[in-house]
């Protein structure tokens, strides 16, 4: 996988209740706003599902946009329990 940016910031989110579930990984590539990013992260927290959430420095974004699958964020990678790739 490719790196997101040189200083990439990256957030786990687990549950309230802290416990990990053999679930599919769920990675979120958004700006450090709201924007159009918030309804998946109250979606997950509001369904308590653990997500990996990292920032895009807007300062990064043009760099970032080459390595995006369509150009565009949010960006909601899903990597099955099983390690395989997926999206």
């Amino acid at each position: 996988r490719k790196a997101i940016a040189k200083n990439e910031q990256a957030h786990i989110y687990l549950p309230a209740d802290n416990k990990m579930k053999v679930d599919p990984t769920l990675t979120l590539t958004y700006f450090n706003i709201a924007g159009v990013a918030e309804p998946i992260r109250l979606a997950a927290a509001i369904g308590k599902v653990p997500y990996v959430h990292k920032t895009v420095e807007f300062k990064d974004w043009a760099e970032v946009k080459k390595s995006t699958p369509l150009g565009v964020l949010p960006l909601l990678e899903i990597e099955p329990a099983d390690g395989t790739a997926g999206a």
